[in-house]
């Protein structure tokens, strides 16, 4: 007997000729006679953030309230004037479910046949490359967080990662960033050499 894997809970559930499918684990209804129509990612066009995929052509965002239809949804985020980290984050994410989602759809069809090996390979190839996609985009991202350096009762130390240490009127480098250093000097977050360090770095000083 044939079998299909459920799209949700991936488990194997027998086809029934003539009879609709339903997973026997998590009740979900598998349809093998209806056409493939997979479609990108979406996006909600008023906030950017990454849209639940529907059945019907209705879309709610469930962040700004927005709602309306398929055709207005957005295939890539909206650019944003302001980087918002977890925005980002969230679409990643999302592209990355729905990257797993497809595939495993398609790996469902193909088993029962609906698909050729040239259209199987076809799409293989495009989950490789939308995988690297988000290996890139995830590297992007890491290089706009900043490094946050967190001040404690006015000090921050030297950063151990930090190579290219400071020297002030000795020959042993500077042990604080901000504060009481051994140099003898107090450093503060407004010097010159100070900021020019964090933009070097792309850090950031929180204070308590």
């Amino acid at each position: 007997m044939k079998t299909i894997r459920c799209s949700h809970c991936n488990s194997e559930t027998p086809i029934v000729q003539n009879q609709p499918t339903v997973c026997l684990l998590c009740g979900h209804c598998l349809d093998v006679s209806t056409p493939i129509h997979l479609s990108g990612s979406e996006f909600c066009p008023r906030c950017g953030h990454p849209l639940e995929t529907a059945t019907d052509s209705s879309r709610l965002c469930e962040v700004c309230g927005w709602f309306g239809d398929q055709q207005e949804i957005l295939s890539l985020p909206p650019r944003q004037e302001d980087f918002n980290a977890v925005l980002a984050v969230l679409q990643g994410l999302e592209l990355f479910r729905d990257v797993c989602r497809k595939e495993q759809i398609i790996e469902s069809h193909y088993d029962v046949g609906h698909i050729n090996d040239r259209d199987f390979q076809r799409i293989r190839v495009c989950v490789r490359d939308a995988r690297q996609s988000l290996v890139t985009l995830f590297t992007a991202l890491r290089r706009r967080i900043p490094q946050i350096l967190s001040e404690v009762n006015g000090f921050i130390m030297w950063p151990d990662g930090w190579t290219d240490r400071h020297f002030n009127v000795c020959n042993e480098p500077c042990d604080m960033l901000i504060g009481q250093c051994s140099c003898g000097t107090y450093h503060s977050e407004k010097e010159g050499w100070v900021q020019s360090t964090l933009q070097r770095h792309d850090a950031i000083i929180i204070h308590s």
